[in-house]
This record gives structure tokens, C-alpha cells and sequence, in this order.
């Protein structure tokens, strides 16, 4: 009986074992199955989350739903409570045209033409009659438009009265698309631009700006004329945009790009230069060794009317820049060289710095970057902004996004963060045998800073890049 009995008897025991080996095996699978696989697997039985919150419709009320910004309201869950809303009347097309002004962000010292007194006009073309193209904006906000998330207008010191459209806005600087017909849109085609673009030239164009307003560049040459003496000295600034060889250049990147030039280059006299750092692929190309090579890819890879404004660059010459060694340096977990772009396109801008030392700053731009509002507005007050910024802090604020529906304030924030930071790093960091820099004057902190153009300006919050490989 007890051997007949006996795998009865174990079977509990057996059936106990199976189970845990069975757990232990669903565990090392499920333990090796990559993050991504559970997150697919979660939108696939779930769905994703941002599709639970309720639609905001506001962006596309148009034209003809236009109010003054002080009746704005931005639309809550759909923005059929605003279009049924009778506060809200729809606009006729005289009534849109009334609304359209020219935009003029120029400050300071201005003449009756929007120019500051002291600056020479610039012209797109060398006998100087043909001037840059005009922007033109809208006076009010559609309603039901969305609030800007991150950051805020009020703070940088943009308008936040007017708006734009695609014909306002960029129209002027190529062929506009045509008009949607739809009835929330304006039906007309606002701004047609009437410029031969083929024979512009932006590298000219630039330097005649520049050398017609020299006496306001501080930079290059001091003078000792009374003239020059009673002008505002204004440093050199560029913006350099990194593009490569193979970049597709649309007709709306093409728009893009001339109304930057435009709009920060000849319409502020020559306060900034545009640049396009072109990163050359082919390693095999030694283009810094041949003029004739050097023109072919410039030629091959960039528009006529580009063309002048173009630095080329590859990731061999910038072994031959920077030789090393760089030790441990070498090592990153991406796995990715170390002269590539992905890991060191700090090096071509270094290297760019370098040969231009007549620019006192160095605007480093992306070619899908966008602005909506006018760029001359936008550089301007966003440098004037951070020049304002004490140091005290500026580490810690750094790190954060700021949303002013949460936040409140801009002085409402910096308090919480300081709060949040009680010990906040000030000057450079300590460390054995280090020595601080003598100073005559005495330091405080929390008021240095003031005034001083800023070292380093991001668009996104800074974050200790260790591991993130």
C-alpha cells in the first residue's frame, strides 16, 4: 500500500514545485521584457492618457472671432462654449482688415518711421531700393485661445495684444498658401510678397547693413568723433543656425529664414548677423584644404541666396581642431564618438567663436525652431531679460519650468524655489586647492548679477546630464 499510496501522497508536494518554478521562469521573462514593451502594452488595452483630457479646440477660432486682449478667454473644454457664447461676434472682412496694423518691435531710440534716428535704413539689393518686407499683425486675440503653457509673455516683455496669421506673418517673404475658405478664416490673401528673390544676395545685404551703422558697433575700432561719442554703443551678435549637407530646404524653411535676416539683421541695423554652420557628412571631404571643394558643397548643399552666410564643417577637421587626449572623457554610455555631433557640436560653435571675434554673443539656433512673433522681438527682450537677472538663485531657477497659472508671478516663483533651495549655489564651485578670484569691491550675492549680460541662455530647464548617456 505504501508504494502504491506514495505518488498520491507527493503530488501536493510536486504540484507546489511545479507552480514555483513556473513563477520563477514568468518572472525572468517578464523581468528582461524591455520598459517600452509594458508601455505598448498599456496604450494597447488602456489607451493613451492625454486622450482622456478634454479637447482644446481654441486654437483654431480664426480670424473673425478676434477681441481685444483684455475680453480674452481662453477656452475651457471645447471651444463650442465660446462660439455660442454672445459676447463673441464674428467678425466681417472690413472689420479684420481694421484690426491688421504693421508690427514694429523696434524700441528705443525710434523716429517716426520706426527706425532709431541715428540708424542708416537697409535695403535688400546694393542700389538700395528695395526694403525689407513688413510684418503685419492683428490687434486682439481670438477667442478661446489657448494661454501659453510654459513661461509667459508679460515677463519677457512681448506683446501679448496682437496675433498673427500665416499671410501677416510670413507672407511677405514668399508665396503665401492659399486661403482655406472656410468661414472662421479671413478669405483674403493679405501680404503677396513683390521681391525677386533670385537676386538677393543675405551675405551682402548683412554687411552693407553693417558698414552703413558702424559707428554703433562698439567692437570693431573705437573712434574718438563727437558724432560716434553721442551714439548708444551696441555689441555684435550671431546667430548661428547648424544645418548639413542633405538638409531639404522647403519653401517654408526658406520663408523661415529670410524673415529671420530680415527681422534681426537689417531691420535692427545691423545688431546681429545670421550665420548657417553647414556640418559636411562625407569625413572623406577635405574641403578645408581646397577652395574648389569648399564652393561645390557650399553650392550643392544650400540655396543661392544662403550661400554667403555659410561656414562648413565635419567631424574629421574637428579631430584635427581638437587632437586631445581627453583621457576618460572618451567613455559615454551612448556609445556614440566622441567628435560627433550628437556628443560635441560644442566644438564646430567653439571653433566658429574663434574666427569670428568681432561678436561679442553667440546665438546658438536650430533649423526647426520656430518663432510665431517677431524674431527681433523675441532675441531682444529675452537677452534684455536675462540681463536682469540676479545670480543669486539663477542655478536653482534654472532647473524648473515655470508656469504662471501655478506659479504666479516671476517674484512669486523665484521665492519658491529659493524656499525650496535654502543653500543655493553662488560663484564658482569649491574644491581642494582651488582659490577664489580677488576682488576690490565686495561681493553680495543677491545683488550682482544685475545688468550683466548672461553667460549661458536656454530655452528648456538645465538638468545634470550624468548617466543620462
Amino acid at each position: 500500500m505504501r508504494g502504491f499510496l506514495s505518488p498520491f501522497c507527493n503530488r501536493p508536494a510536486r504540484l507546489l514545485r511545479d507552480i514555483t518554478a513556473a513563477a520563477l521562469i514568468l518572472c525572468l521573462v517578464l523581468y528582461h521584457i524591455p520598459d517600452r514593451t509594458w508601455r505598448g502594452a498599456q496604450l494597447l488595452f488602456f489607451g493613451a492618457h492625454w486622450k482622456k483630457f478634454p479637447l482644446l479646440d481654441g486654437y483654431y477660432s480664426g480670424v473673425r472671432s478676434l477681441v481685444p486682449s483684455l475680453h480674452h478667454e481662453q477656452a475651457a473644454a471645447s471651444l463650442d462654449q465660446t462660439r455660442n457664447d454672445s459676447s463673441t461676434v464674428q467678425l466681417k472682412e472690413q472689420e479684420i482688415h481694421n484690426r491688421l496694423v504693421e508690427y514694429n518691435p523696434y524700441h528705443g531710440f525710434r523716429n517716426t518711421a520706426g527706425r532709431p534716428s541715428f540708424m542708416q535704413e537697409c535695403f535688400l539689393n546694393d542700389a538700395r531700393t528695395v526694403a525689407i518686407p513688413k510684418v503685419y499683425a492683428y490687434l486682439g486675440m481670438p477667442q478661446g485661445h489657448p494661454d501659453p503653457l510654459y513661461g509667459s509673455y508679460k515677463v519677457l516683455g512681448l506683446r501679448d495684444d496682437v496675433c498673427f496669421d500665416r499671410n501677416g506673418r510670413l507672407g511677405a517673404y514668399g508665396s503665401a498658401t492659399q486661403s482655406t475658405g472656410s468661414a472662421q478664416f479671413s478669405d483674403r490673401e493679405s501680404q503677396r510678397s513683390p521681391i525677386d528673390w533670385s537676386n538677393v544676395d543675405w551675405a551682402a545685404a548683412q554687411k552693407r547693413c553693417y558698414d552703413d551703422n558702424t559707428l554703433r558697433s562698439d567692437i570693431e575700432g573705437a573712434t574718438t568723433s563727437a558724432t560716434a561719442d553721442a551714439l548708444p554703443q551696441l555689441p555684435r551678435q550671431a546667430i548661428v543656425l547648424r544645418t548639413w549637407t542633405g538638409y531639404r530646404y522647403t519653401r517654408q524653411a526658406i520663408m523661415n529664414l529670410r524673415a529671420l535676416i530680415s527681422e534681426v539683421s537689417l531691420g535692427s541695423g545691423g545688431e546681429y548677423d545670421v550665420h548657417l554652420l553647414v556640418h559636411v557628412k562625407n569625413n572623406s571631404a577635405r574641403f578645408w584644404e581646397s577652395h574648389e571643394l569648399y564652393n561645390q558643397i557650399r553650392h550643392e548643399s544650400v540655396p543661392a541666396e544662403f550661400r554667403g552666410l555659410v561656414t562648413l564643417w565635419s567631424e574629421k577637421q574637428m579631430e584635427h581642431v581638437y587632437p586631445g587626449p581627453f583621457c576618460n572623457e572618451t567613455l559615454n554610455r551612448s556609445g556614440k564618438p566622441l567628435y560627433g555631433v550628437y556628443r560635441s557640436s560644442h566644438m564646430p560653435l567653439q571653433w566658429f567663436a574663434q574666427r569670428n571675434p568681432q561678436y561679442e554673443h553667440f546665438w546658438n539656433w536650430e533649423m526647426d525652431i520656430r518663432s510665431i512673433g517677431h524674431y527681433y522681438e523675441f532675441f531682444d527682450r529675452l537677452g534684455e531679460w536675462a540681463k536682469s537677472q540676479p545670480r543669486r538663485g539663477i542655478w536653482e531657477r534654472s532647473a524648473k519650468y515655470y508656469l504662471e497659472k501655478l506659479h504666479g508671478t516671476w517674484a512669486e516663483f523665484s521665492d519658491i524655489v529659493e524656499k525650496e533651495n535654502p543653500t543655493t549655489i553662488s560663484g564658482p564651485v569649491d574644491f581642494a586647492g582651488s582659490r577664489k578670484l580677488e576682488s576690490q569691491a565686495p561681493y553680495n550675492a543677491s545683488s550682482t548679477g544685475f545688468g550683466e549680460d548672461a553667460d549661458l541662455i536656454t530655452m528648456s530647464p538645465l538638468f545634470d546630464p550624468e548617466d543620462s548617456g
